[in-house]
């Protein structure tokens, strides 16, 4: 009978150590996922600085979608787990992104200005040169 205990507790106490190991193994691979994501929502985010000047409408949807994959599920995700560090640094990084895409709007807007100025320029001197406008 006495072994029979025996074997009873040392089962109980092999299930208690698997328990244990699972809770390591799954820990550690939270930890590791949440890097990943910092490290892939860095590495999108400067992607994105690199070559945003270059972006077209096409450009910033696929951007756009790659982005709210982040903020919208990977990021509620692993917040929870994240240190304050952690955490003020994907904040950064989403605000980054988000100055990026207004500044690529006002170049763009800038940019259009700039042509409307020079066709209303080159409109103008159109008709500031037609002679046959002016002789009337």
């Amino acid at each position: 009978m006495a072994i029979n205990v025996q074997k009873g507790q040392n089962k109980n106490l092999i299930t208690k150590w698997i328990c244990l190991l699972a809770i390591i193994c799954f820990s550690s691979c939270q930890s590791f996922k949440k890097e990943s994501f910092l490290n892939n929502l860095e590495s999108f985010v400067n992607e994105v600085e690199l070559r945003c000047e270059n972006y077209k409408e096409n450009d910033w949807t696929v951007a756009d979608k790659k982005y709210n994959s982040f903020i919208e599920f990977k990021y509620p995700e692993f917040r929870s787990i994240m240190t304050a560090a952690e955490i003020s640094k994907a904040n950064i990084l989403f605000g980054k992104y988000k100055a990026l895409k207004v500044k690529a709007r006002i170049l763009n807007f800038k940019q259009g200005l700039n042509d409307m100025l020079e066709q209303a320029t080159s409109f103008t001197n159109e008709i500031a040169s037609d002679s046959t406008l002016n002789n009337k």
